[in-house]
């Protein structure tokens, strides 16, 4: 689930501005991948010019870098990334929203419970009746009523499909499982906005990258002056991955059930 708002931004170079420039698309900018186009739905992509000698981060619309087929202003990089990592941070550092936040989120995936509880019935009663069948075969060969060779062919194929429902179950239980979202507290959202500091002071790119794409989903821009983001809410392996890259604490968090709005 994601949610989003619009956030605002100024790119002080003007299209003009960058006529002429070599642009390259060799800069592992910490949003491409997730940034696209408004105009032509197409991703943009980090590249870089040069002005008055010193090199400036660019994202660029690959429509309008290949095929100059779309008028999308050229977007400053660094100053987009700082608006959205700033966004983040205001986002984490105000309670009350968050408390709606996770309280909404909740109540969007403990809809998803029942269904995934279904399902999981579904396959453990498919499975029993298939190991059902199983016991059958073993009987029938050991009463002699069953040849080997047919014995064989059924028990494997029974078999084989055992492990593919115990697969499907484990999958199941791993969905179910994520919609948990740790209850939310004031040091919870502390170490969240410290370990973002953190990252993105001293973490190489890669983790940088990993550590942005799990609190946003989708960045669409429409010009150089209006972004529109949309924002992820971290799962509990989330929660515990950011949690190693922090100082060991001895604080355990809450079940969700019990995130309310204004808590």
């Amino acid at each position: 689930m994601s949610l989003h708002w619009l956030s605002q931004f100024w790119g002080p170079v003007h299209h003009e501005d960058l006529k002429g420039r070599q642009w390259h698309n060799g800069d592992e900018r910490l949003l491409t991948g997730i940034v696209k186009c408004s105009r032509c739905n197409n991703h943009m992509f980090g590249g870089g010019g040069y002005k008055n000698g010193v090199h400036v981060p660019y994202y660029v619309c690959s429509k309008r870098y290949n095929d100059q087929d779309c008028e999308q202003d050229y977007v400053r990089a660094d100053l987009l990334e700082s608006a959205v990592i700033e966004d983040i941070k205001a986002k984490f550092r105000d309670e009350q929203f968050m408390a709606r936040v996770w309280a909404e989120a909740n109540k969007r995936l403990c809809a998803e419970k029942p269904n995934l509880e279904k399902e999981i019935a579904k396959v453990e009663a498919e499975a029993a009746k298939a190991q059902t069948a199983l016991d059958r075969y073993f009987e029938a060969f050991e009463a002699g009523t069953l040849q080997a060779e047919l014995c064989n062919q059924k028990v494997r194929d029974l078999r084989a499909r055992l492990e593919e429902l115990e697969a499907e179950k484990r999958e199941l239980e791993a969905r179910r499982d994520r919609l948990d979202l740790p209850a939310i507290d004031r040091d919870m959202l502390a170490s969240l906005v410290e370990n973002l500091e953190r990252v993105m002071a001293e973490a190489p790119n890669p983790q940088k990258k990993d550590l942005l794409r799990r609190l946003v989903k989708r960045v669409l821009v429409h010009d150089r002056r209006t972004i529109e983001v949309w924002y992820g809410l971290p799962n509990s392996r989330g929660i515990e991955d950011w949690n190693n890259w922090l100082p060991k604490s001895n604080k355990g968090y809450r079940c969700a059930e019990n995130i309310h709005p204004g808590d």
